[in-house]
């Protein structure tokens, strides 16, 4: 529905995604502050870890804030290429020197046996 009304998709799932931690830390519903809870000493009151989340909610509040305002700052980084067009991702892993990669004995169970095949 977003792709259809012309949301940028990776920027509507930046702004949930803030938005939801910004719903773990305040009532009724902070998971984060039913945690602190049950972790703080009992001479800790509920009321003041209430109070006490008060400034990270602001905070998360003005990073929403920020993210509607200015939506170019989720995107900044990010290759409007579309997927394929670029050069391929190549990646590298470290093999000791004198064995090959697929070799089992070097690398334990890491790899997987096909079906059918019996493990030793």
């Amino acid at each position: 529905m977003a792709e259809k009304l012309g949301i940028d998709l990776v920027w509507f799932g930046v702004l949930l995604a803030v938005n939801m931690q910004t719903s773990f830390m305040h009532p009724p519903f902070g998971f984060a502050l039913f945690y602190l809870r049950s972790v703080a000493p009992p001479v800790v009151k509920s009321s003041q870890i209430y109070w006490g989340a008060l400034p990270f909610v602001a905070i998360q509040l003005v990073a929403v804030a920020l993210i509607i305002a200015f939506p170019q700052i989720v995107g900044s980084g990010r290759d409007d290429r579309a997927p394929g067009t670029g050069s391929p991702a190549e990646f590298a892993l470290p093999v000791p020197e004198g064995s090959s990669l697929l070799d089992s004995q070097d690398y334990g169970d890491l790899f997987v046996k096909p079906l059918g095949e019996k493990r030793e």
